[in-house]
């Protein structure tokens, strides 16, 4: 399921569990808010259009933080005119992750809750397997490389060290 809001003058294609950054909303970190200004709500086969806005339905957001955007430089320059302005800007943005999408005909999307637990096993388990396999590759690699410092090298390479290399001739 999916929502379109607005917030900000700008339009959004939300989900829940999607991280979106908007410009900047009135709230503390942590905080739950409720975006009503939605468009559209949409799901595989059905989708519903407000004129403009959908009553009865609320998409709800929390607030992971409080950000600032990097620097925009606006450069204003009239040509042969000795006019040159140079202004910097910083917006301020939120950080939002989508929680709970409704819809005015009891349509509703909640997102998933990761649970520590289950989400560290598999992970673990792959990181396991990898230094397992990578650990018999290595053995080979360096009985290898033993070998290599053993054998005796060529005389013919002490020959060419020892006589001086002079340029070459031009024509």
């Amino acid at each position: 399921m999916f929502a379109i809001i607005r917030t900000g003058g700008k339009q959004y294609k939300v989900q829940p569990d999607q991280v979106v950054t908007v410009e900047r909303l009135e709230g503390e970190a942590g905080d739950i808010l409720s975006l009503e200004t939605i468009l559209m709500i949409g799901d595989g086969s059905t989708s519903q259009v407000g004129h403009p806005f959908l009553t009865n339905s609320v998409v709800k957001a929390q607030l992971l933080e409080q950000i600032r955007a990097d620097k925009i430089i606006v450069f204003k320059k009239r040509r042969r005119h000795n006019y040159r302005r140079k202004q910097g800007h910083r917006q301020n943005l939120s950080v939002l992750r989508i929680v709970e999408i409704s819809g005015p005909n009891g349509l509703k999307a909640v997102g998933k809750t990761p649970s520590s637990s289950k989400g560290a096993s598999p992970k673990s388990e792959k990181v396991t397997i990898k230094e397992t396999a990578s650990s018999p590759k290595a053995s080979p690699a360096k009985t290898a490389a033993k070998t290599s410092e053993n054998s005796p090298k060529k005389e013919k390479s002490e020959k060419v060290a020892s006589t001086p290399k002079k340029a070459p001739k031009k024509a």
